[in-house]
């Protein structure tokens, strides 16, 4: 699955990606900015080398992606997001990182 995860650096966020990834999906994700990419979770996502686009730009969400998921900075810079607006506009998939970690976690092997 082709997955693409809007602010990614959340403690949370970064750590579902990294395990999405390490599942075997193809996992992209944007942040806010350099200043709001840090440690320890920026240096976990680029040691699982995955890449990462700076700004919300609505052109790298494409209709490739099978999912998008939101972490919970994705509307604190800008409530009406470009890459979330565009994701809906593409009529893609779309879930917040609560409703990600419910999905691998609440199965009878997890």
């Amino acid at each position: 699955m082709k997955i693409y995860f809007i602010a990614i650096c959340g403690k949370g966020v970064g750590n579902l990606a990294v395990l999405l990834k390490k599942m075997g999906h193809d996992v992209r994700g944007s942040e806010y900015s350099q200043n709001t990419f840090y440690p320890p979770i920026a240096d976990l996502i680029k040691d699982n080398e995955i890449p990462v686009d700076f700004g919300f730009d609505p052109e790298k969400v494409t209709p490739e992606y099978d999912l998008i998921v939101t972490g919970g900075a994705a509307l604190i810079h800008d409530p009406n997001n470009p890459q979330l607006q565009k994701a809906k506009d593409l009529g893609l998939k779309i879930i917040t990182f609560a409703t990600g970690i419910g999905r691998i976690v609440a199965k009878e092997e997890s």
